[in-house]
């Protein structure tokens, strides 16, 4: 008769019955491998011997070359611009120890005697978390036998080198370490990521730490991390993480208040941007190396305090894309020579991601390097320009420029075989499509003050030229459907995007916030810049500038 057991033991006759049917399913897997591995080394033999007899009796007969083990499973046929059929393609990082430095929690406690106004909490000690990479001895099964050694990470945070905690994280190695004021992130080579907390009032000053949250599965290796966290007042803090693993995808997630995905996408498209730009991905070396693709590296991937999501990619000098076949046939034709030919936009690239199109956005490189406008004191790097002026775009022009060093076009290279006249004419041509891109670009980045400053620099370019089509044909755009007379509305300088009639509702005519048509709008104002103040403040000024262009600036004065 059976035996009756309790209703709170049948989980662990459960367990018990699946641990033994496992053992007994891995006993019959071994002794099927064996007999199976027996069985083909025999079946080998023979087909060789079927195989030389068949080849024998028919010379004619060709074998049928193997199938590509990496085709995929659809039918579809791998092409060399795909993205979605590389598999990993940003290295995972292989180093050691991960450190990062806690950022601590900043309140009036902390303030210093008011005599130099510094805040004391930048003289305190800072708090160091490293995580170490070792193998350590698998804990004994039940039965008492070793089971090997198992990769594991060793966690700890320390002070001036005393250790106030520790914690071990079995099975993992830790491939990327990021904080933030309320928050630690572990992710590791399989693809997990472990979130640990600290105090809600004192942050990291106790130098401990707890594991908030179970383990989060990415399914690929994690080789990027940031987080982000920010105080929106009454709504209190907000904490999101950027994920991104070795396959190319990037996921943006809200942790605090509430754990949910914000939106997701891919790093691979801008990456196989620059390689097929490159020499290494030029379309008459498709089929001498199709197998061969050479991406660049992520040199950064972050949240920037607007929210936009910014990505750095780089070639190293020692890249493969750059080789010697490159420059030689640089060099036969008398242009640009060394990396500059493989790369026309340079080996350092920005890109922004543009959520509504779910698109990368390109904002800076340096193919405008010939133009007369390409290090303006508002891009320059040297502190020629206020900090006040210096926009989102200045900034990254700032960090991309300073990673160009010579590799981009040169001047003299470029117009070397043409004359003054030819010479003159591309310059203008490249300068004017420099002011375009980069008034592109600003809209793209929402950012009014650059978006004035590179018009007011493609008007002087068209006020050079003498070119009254292009200005009439900027007038119009700018005006557009807004073709009252240029003198009414004295209020036009108030007029902000978002905060028209002391925060009434605003229509979406009237809320153009810098899209791709923004010149087929109807509304008033571009990112709160008045469209008839621009052109009274901004064209009008650099065309009266020029005496041939004063009788046009009559007209549209008028």
């Amino acid at each position: 008769p059976k035996k009756k057991h309790k209703q709170g033991d049948s989980i662990d006759n459960a367990l018990s019955e699946a641990a033994l049917a496992a053992k007994t399913a891995e006993g019959l897997s071994r002794s099927t491998g064996e007999e199976k591995t027996s069985r083909k080394e025999d079946g080998e033999e023979k087909k060789d011997d079927n195989v030389g007899a068949t080849a024998a009796a028919s010379p004619g007969l060709q074998q049928r070359p193997p199938q590509d083990q990496h085709q995929p499973r659809d039918g579809r046929r791998a092409g060399p611009s795909s993205v979605t059929s590389y598999g990993p393609v940003i290295p995972t990082p292989s180093q050691r120890v991960f450190s990062v430095d806690l950022p601590l929690l900043k309140d009036e406690s902390s303030l210093g005697d008011g005599l130099d106004g510094h805040d004391r909490s930048t003289a305190i000690t800072p708090l160091v978390v490293d995580c170490s990479n070792v193998v350590i001895a698998n804990p004994s099964s039940s039965s008492g036998r070793a089971q090997g050694q198992v990769p594991s990470v060793n966690l700890s945070i320390s002070q001036s080198g005393q250790v106030k905690y520790r914690d071990t994280i079995l099975g993992a190695t830790a491939t990327a370490i990021c904080a933030t004021e309320s928050m630690l992130a572990i992710g590791t080579y399989d693809g997990t990521i472990y979130l640990y907390g600290s105090s809600p009032t004192t942050g990291w000053k106790s130098g401990l730490g707890f594991r908030c949250h179970a383990p989060l599965v990415m399914g690929c290796s994690v080789v990027r991390m940031h987080l982000r966290e920010t105080n929106s007042g009454d709504s209190g803090d907000k904490v999101e993480m950027l994920v991104v693993t070795a396959d190319g995808d990037f996921g943006l997630y809200s942790l605090v208040p509430t754990a949910c995905l914000l939106y997701r996408g891919t790093v691979l498209p801008p990456m196989e941007h620059m390689r097929l730009s490159s020499n290494d991905g030029g379309p008459h070396r498709h089929h001498k190396a199709q197998g061969k693709r050479t991406f660049p590296e992520l040199s950064r991937i972050s949240v920037t305090d607007s929210g936009r999501l910014l990505l750095l990619l780089s070639y190293s000098a020692s890249s493969s894309s750059v080789g010697s076949a490159a420059i030689s046939s640089g060099r036969q034709r008398g242009g640009v020579t060394g990396s500059a030919a493989s790369l026309p936009g340079g080996n350092l690239q920005a890109f922004v991601y543009n959520r509504p199109v779910k698109l990368w956005v390109r904002v800076s490189d340096s193919r405008f390097t010939t133009s007369d406008f390409y290090g303006s004191p508002l891009l320059s790097a040297a502190d020629g320009a206020s900090s006040r002026r210096r926009g989102p775009l200045a900034k990254i022009e700032a960090v991309t420029r300073s990673a160009q060093g010579r590799s981009g076009l040169s001047t003299s290279s470029l117009y070397r075989q043409g004359t003054s006249d030819v010479t003159s004419m591309l310059r203008a041509t490249v300068s004017r499509s420099h002011c375009e891109d980069r008034m592109a670009c600003a809209l793209a980045l929402q950012s009014k003050d650059e978006f004035e400053h590179w018009l007011g620099f493609y008007v002087s370019c068209l006020s050079q030229e003498g070119n009254e089509t292009h200005l009439r044909l900027l007038v119009d755009m700018l005006l557009g459907k807004c073709n009252d007379n240029m003198d009414d509305d004295d209020d036009d300088d108030d007029v902000l995007m978002g905060d028209v009639g002391g925060g009434e509702e605003v229509s979406a005519a009237t809320k153009n916030d810098g899209s791709f048509c923004w010149w087929l709008s109807s509304a008033e104002s571009v990112l709160g810049m008045d469209r008839k103040a621009a052109v009274r403040k901004i064209v009008l000024p650099e065309m009266s500038k020029n005496r041939s262009n004063q009788r046009l600036a009559n007209e549209i004065a008028t």
